[in-house]
């Protein structure tokens, strides 16, 4: 498994880092998700919202088991990501909740490992 390899020793006051363009894109992808869902458990009938907030969970676990637990807390904040997302129940917006946390999860470990780290890369360039 590849680590974050995160350059910058916090996230800057807007929550972008300059170590990796993947990592300021997948944090904003996860400031996007959380903002547009804060509501999802007032939309019942909105399976997609439970989805995208799944989703978003699953990619701040993701994150911070990538090394990247300032940047997921300042945009998640001390929220527990886990709590809905691997609970199996029968009602259809938590299936919706629990499946996109897979998928974020999932997703977020596939895409970052695609990609080398910054000081990878820069030892890759000069070595060919």
């Amino acid at each position: 498994m590849s680590h974050l390899q995160i350059d910058a020793p916090h996230a800057q006051a807007n929550g972008e880092t300059d170590s990796h363009p993947l990592l300021t894109e997948l944090l904003d992808l996860l400031r996007e998700l959380t903002e547009e869902n804060d509501d999802f458990r007032s939309q019942q009938d909105d399976a997609q919202r439970w989805y995208n907030q799944g989703y978003a969970r699953g990619m701040a676990r993701a994150l911070r088991e990538l090394g990247a637990h300032e940047q997921v807390a300042d945009i998640f904040g001390n929220r527990d990501d886990a709590a809905s997302g691997e609970t199996a129940t029968l009602l259809p917006w938590e299936k919706a909740l629990a499946h996109g946390y897979r998928m974020g999860y999932q997703e977020t470990h596939d895409i970052w490992q695609q990609f080398p780290a910054p000081a990878t890369a820069h030892a890759d360039a000069s070595n060919g």
